[in-house]
């Protein structure tokens, strides 16, 4: 497009001068001086679309596809993988953890998921009030929250709270390189996602009223108000997911 570019842009100029230096002459075909301009200009013509069917085209309209000496084209691939933490307790009191991503996943991460969950737990009956649990989920610095909240209060007859956090990546492909490590090199992760990642669970224990035992309740039943002793935690689960990437390798590209 370049060399065309310049055909069209240089042959009115030699058209004007010709014609100021004679402004009778005629373009006749039989003359040699005309005969010179179309020649060169189906040379042109020729050269440039050769230079497209070749592939050296490619180059001519697309500077990023020319590489400098010593740069080859490189396919990089990576594999899939993940590990996943989970924690079931029973608890009467708050409970706190934190995890390490690096420690926990030793690969690139992508992406975290949090799935936070509670029941009632053995000591429930069925005449108390739904137990609830506070959740606060802290993540590491340089992390976004996506608009999710990470404090709040599930109940434990819910089906409880996922959180899902997705990083910025690129396993790029068809990537210039000297090598194969400096075509890897080119995979973007973000890696504040293989910071501290907390959970802090609050249970909140509900015991219930009574039912009506009449004027002669029945001293085998047992207490269920809200001092009751019987109710006395709930049990929590959660789940941390950590996916992302690995066995990152560069094939060369010989075409």
């Amino acid at each position: 497009s370049l060399v065309l570019g310049l055909f069209c842009f240089f042959l009115p100029k030699y058209v004007k001068q010709t014609y100021k230096k004679n402004p009778k002459y005629t373009y006749n075909l039989a003359d040699n001086g005309w005969k010179d301009v179309v020649s060169s200009g189906m040379l042109i013509g020729m050269v440039f679309i050769s230079a497209m069917g070749t592939g050296l085209g490619d180059s001519l309209l697309d500077p990023t596809n020319a590489a400098a000496e010593g740069m080859y084209k490189w396919d990089v691939d990576s594999e899939s993988f993940s590990s996943q933490t989970s924690v079931t307790e029973t608890i009467s009191t708050t409970h706190s953890e934190t995890y390490d991503a690096s420690a926990l996943f030793s690969e690139n991460l992508t992406t975290v998921s949090i799935f936070i969950s509670c029941d009632e737990g053995p000591s429930a009956n069925q005449n108390d009030e739904p137990d609830e649990m506070n959740y606060q989920v802290s993540i590491p610095g340089g992390v976004d929250s996506q608009g999710q909240e990470l404090q709040g209060t599930v109940s434990c007859q819910s089906f409880g709270v996922n959180l899902f956090f997705e990083s910025d990546w690129s396993v790029p492909n068809n990537v210039w390189a000297v090598d194969e490590q400096g075509a890897i090199d080119q995979a973007v992760f973000d890696l504040a996602y293989k910071g501290n990642w907390g959970i802090t669970l609050e249970p909140i224990v509900n015991g219930g009223e009574c039912p009506d035992g009449g004027p002669f309740p029945n001293p085998l039943e047992p207490d269920c108000g809200p001092e009751d002793e019987e109710d006395d935690g709930l049990t929590f689960q959660y789940f941390i997911d950590l996916n992302g990437r690995t066995a990152l390798e560069a094939e060369k590209d010989n075409f």
